[in-house]
């Protein structure tokens, strides 16, 4: 829905559209462009389903990749003085 919305406002790109529905059509739970103008997309899938989509995806000559959440990623430590 919310790509959606900004497609009726004029902000996506018809490679976008093309992302978000391709990965709708193949399982996703839902995708929308990212908040830079442009055909980049967040998906969100199912470990199930994430493979057929970044396929689908390659498929149609873009890129695809998984981010996985829920990793420890940077830390900062302090120093005492």
């Amino acid at each position: 829905l919310n790509h959606n919305a900004l497609d009726s406002i004029g902000v996506s790109t018809p490679e976008a559209n093309d992302l978000v529905f391709n990965a709708m059509r193949n399982g996703a739970y839902g995708a929308k462009m990212t908040g830079g103008y442009g055909d980049n997309v967040i998906i969100l899938a199912s470990e199930g389903k994430l493979d057929k989509i970044i396929q689908e995806i390659k498929k149609s000559g873009f890129e695809a990749f998984k981010v996985q959440t829920h990793v420890e990623g940077i830390k900062q430590e302090t120093r005492p003085p």
